[in-house]
């Protein structure tokens, strides 16, 4: 994230997050959760963090067409090529990714009382569309407008992970220089 934009409230993150639709969000545990609720949990996991230090942080998983089609076991051409099976089980596995990718993450931290996925405070949400940005090449050629849906499979997952452990005891920081 830009640096400044994670060092206040989440709310604006969580709003952004729930444009596709109202929803919910999972967490580790693979439970369901408001948006209101990821706000007020991040929110209040910042004890002993200073005004401007960073209070979360925002992690993208973003697989390749050709990963969700890997992943999907055929080849499909968009999301209305899915079945509602199909749906549930590719929603499934790519909250078990980001389970696994989150305990990575985790252990990157090198710390002895921070080893998994379960010892971070983190919210993820799955997205199904994309849209073209004034940066990107078929804008700039011309062949599609900025706001317009990309198309093809377009399944993303964006991950609100907070600056302190679950127990709040520990400052993390994907910034940091120490190895």
């Amino acid at each position: 994230m830009p640096r400044g934009l994670n060092s206040g409230s989440s709310k604006s993150l969580v709003e952004y997050l729930e444009k596709e639709e109202r929803g919910f969000f999972f967490d580790k545990n693979d439970g369901k959760t408001t948006g209101k609720e990821v706000q007020k949990q991040i929110d209040n996991n910042v004890s002993k963090l200073t005004k401007h230090e960073d209070k979360f942080y925002m992690v993208s998983f973003s697989p390749s067409q050709f990963e969700l089609k890997q992943m999907i076991g055929r080849e499909v051409a968009d999301l209305k090529d899915l079945s509602y099976e199909e749906k549930i089980r590719l929603v499934s596995d790519l909250r078990s990714y980001t389970h696994n990718a989150m305990n990575i993450y985790a252990q990157n931290f090198n710390r002895d009382n921070i080893t998994s996925g379960k010892d971070l405070l983190y919210f993820g949400r799955i997205e199904t569309e994309r849209t073209f940005n004034h940066y990107d090449k078929e804008v700039k050629e011309g062949t599609a407008k900025t706001g317009q849906n990309k198309e093809g499979l377009q399944f993303h997952i964006h991950v609100i992970v907070s600056r302190k452990s679950a127990d709040g005891r520990v400052k993390l920081s994907p910034n940091t220089r120490f190895r």
